[in-house]
């Protein structure tokens, strides 16, 4: 049986496979929804939410946001629905919480005590912190620990790179600040609205007086676009000579390809393998992909030359048109933050002394 309303939990959430250990200890009431537990982690951990993420619970039982499964497999429990009581109510039992399923972050929360309600002080509190964890998209434990190397060594040859990826801040992996972690826990109604609502589509003054569908249009054929300007010189002519560079002809196919309902993302955020073929055999697989005669491609993320024109027709049109909104790019919701990312490591490496910055595209 769930324990009265008047108790509170003591939970344990653990980033598993962490060497040395990062973990927090939450007080929360048991009647707290796995949607807000999901937050209330997100928040203590030092998480941004902005990739897909599930609960797992002893018996198998996956609970999550029904709109990040795409296709019904998972059967996810709707997390509003649920409360925490319901799945944890003996001190010692346990459940997973996954978020981001590419890096793979895996945490253990376990209920370490049940705790007489009257706490002297609001729930949800974080009582105890060690460690901070990861920044977002730095490739799981093995790119974290690869990270800490470059950073901390000034010596390194990624050092720099690594400082910024940063922002140009250091990343001191013991700080942690519990008062900021309480304060953004109380206030937390309002830092999950303001990242949950819908994006609102600019108004025609931020495009210099023209309408999502001339930029559209624009973005479509930058040199023919009758609706904004007369033509001024021979835009066939124009259009025939920049037809012979890869990245136009591979960005055209990806524009033509965003019509009606956009292009849904794989499960990590990266364009369909068949969009990548697509947009290959258009700039010419010699060209952008000669090593492809040696591995197959599976992804963007091998064929810098499907990145450039990926990310940016994206830059173009995220906002450019009503037909175009960010979600008609990602199969997820806005709460789940879906976006598209490079990260330091796979951008600095096969190009020593360059470093790429990342590139989000949240919704």
């Amino acid at each position: 049986m769930p324990p009265p309303a008047n108790k509170a939990y003591q939970l344990k959430v653990s980033l598993l496979g962490a060497r040395p250990p990062i973990w927090r200890r939450l007080l929360i009431a048991p009647d707290t929804t796995f949607q807000d537990l999901h937050r209330i982690i997100q928040l203590a951990m030092g998480w941004q939410a902005c990739h897909l993420h599930m609960f797992q619970a002893g018996d198998d039982r996956l609970i999550g946001d029904p709109a990040e499964d795409f296709d019904g497999m998972q059967n996810f429990q709707d997390e509003t629905m649920v409360a925490v009581s319901a799945v944890l109510n003996k001190e010692g039992q346990a459940l997973t919480y996954d978020y981001d399923f590419g890096d793979s972050w895996e945490h253990e929360v376990r209920l370490e005590k049940v705790l007489p309600g009257d706490q002297g002080e609001p729930l949800p509190r974080c009582i105890k912190a060690v460690r901070q964890c990861p920044p977002e998209d730095v490739g799981g434990l093995p790119g974290f620990y690869d990270f800490l190397e470059a950073m901390e060594d000034a010596a390194h040859p990624e050092h720099v790179a690594v400082r910024e990826w940063m922002g140009g801040e250091w990343f001191e992996p013991e700080f942690v600040d519990l008062d900021d972690i309480n304060q953004a826990l109380a206030e937390r109604d309002a830092l999950f609205s303001e990242t949950e609502s819908e994006p609102d589509i600019p108004p025609a003054r931020d495009f210099f007086g023209l309408s999502p569908s001339q930029v559209y249009e624009l973005l479509q054929n930058p040199l023919n676009c009758p609706s904004v300007f007369k033509p001024l010189i021979d835009a066939e002519a124009v259009n025939r000579e920049l037809d012979t560079a890869p990245v136009i002809r591979m960005a055209k196919v990806l524009v033509e390809a965003m019509k009606g309902k956009g292009i849904r993302l794989t499960g990590k955020g990266n364009l369909p393998l068949k969009q990548v073929k697509a947009m290959i055999e258009a700039g010419g697989e010699e060209i952008v992909a000669p090593m492809a005669r040696y591995s197959p491609i599976r992804s963007e993320e091998h064929v810098l030359a499907v990145i450039l024109p990926w990310t940016t027709t994206m830059a173009w049109m995220k906002y450019s048109t009503p037909h175009h909104s960010a979600s008609g790019f990602c199969p997820r919701k806005a709460s789940s933050g879906a976006r598209w990312t490079t990260t330091w490591r796979t951008c600095s490496r096969p190009f020593p002394g360059c470093h790429l910055p990342p590139t989000r595209w949240s919704t």
